[in-house]
């Protein structure tokens, strides 16, 4: 049996099985993606998962039920109505021009499909750049052209429809949680839906200062080379980080590291 410590979001004891880099997280630090009643292995959280409660006004539980697909529906749809109240003069699927060539669509998804979040896309309509984010802050679609839309166009696309591509990034930037280095000094990347990445080391000569972090834009990139690891058998797939160029001074490591 392994004590949980509600205020801190952490065991108490340590995983007696070593999983991972931090023996002292719960559900990989996402209990909103992942369950762990015996304490010992995270398994993903499904529909039938889901408690529904009803409480009086003084807040005390009057009765709860599990929760159906029906529920999880109604969740759903309450959502991205939520969102949609925010947006303002939005049609759905729809390519509106927006400003210096850009082009915006914004699409309400699928209320049935989890991984279909309502999502909006900023391109230009000759293909050079193109963007995507869910209502999450995660990219929906491998940006092309770049990290992100430039910040006039950011600006432009909350003025006219009152999505905040920016504050939404943020967000979800924030909710990524990065262990490491470990003993090979390697970086193990967990995003917010549960995903993970690790990052390989560079050569022993280059030591990573310490609290060293990867850029924003290199996490986005990341997140496309992520996977789900209740789906993964055997060791961690490592993904190269951008390698040092030899120069005649020392190296060169790339500058979005």
């Amino acid at each position: 049996m392994r004590y949980y410590q509600p205020s801190t979001g952490r065991f108490l004891t340590e995983d007696p099985i070593r999983d991972g880099l931090n023996y002292y997280t719960y559900c990989k630090n996402n209990p909103i993606m992942f369950k762990d009643p015996s304490g010992l292995a995270s398994t993903t959280l499904k529909v039938e998962d889901l408690l529904i409660v009803t409480v009086d006004k003084n807040g005390n539980v009057v009765s709860s039920r599990p929760g159906t697909v029906a529920d999880y529906k109604k969740l759903a749809n309450n959502i991205t109505e939520k969102l949609a109240a925010n947006l303002t003069n939005v049609p759905n699927n729809k390519n509106i021009d927006l400003t210096a060539g850009w082009q915006y669509r914004y699409e309400s998804g699928n209320p049935n499909d989890p991984a279909d979040n309502p999502h909006m896309h900023v391109f230009q309509p000759k293909g050079k750049q193109s963007y995507s984010q869910k209502d999450d802050g995660s990219p929906k679609d491998k940006p092309k052209g770049g990290s992100g839309p430039p910040n006039s166009v950011i600006k432009e696309l909350k003025k006219k429809t009152g999505w905040d591509w920016a504050a939404n990034e943020k967000i979800w930037l924030n909710q990524i949680i990065i262990n490491g280095p470990d003993d090979s000094r390697s970086y193990q990347v967990i995003y917010p839906n549960g995903n993970e990445a690790w990052i390989s080391p560079l050569p022993f000569s280059i030591q990573r200062p310490v609290g060293w972090v990867p850029s924003n834009s290199y996490l986005i990139d990341l997140y496309f080379n992520s996977f789900n690891p209740s789906n993964i058998q055997g060791p961690p797939v490592f993904v190269p980080f951008p390698q040092p160029v030899p120069m005649p001074w020392g190296y060169f490591v790339p500058s979005y590291a």
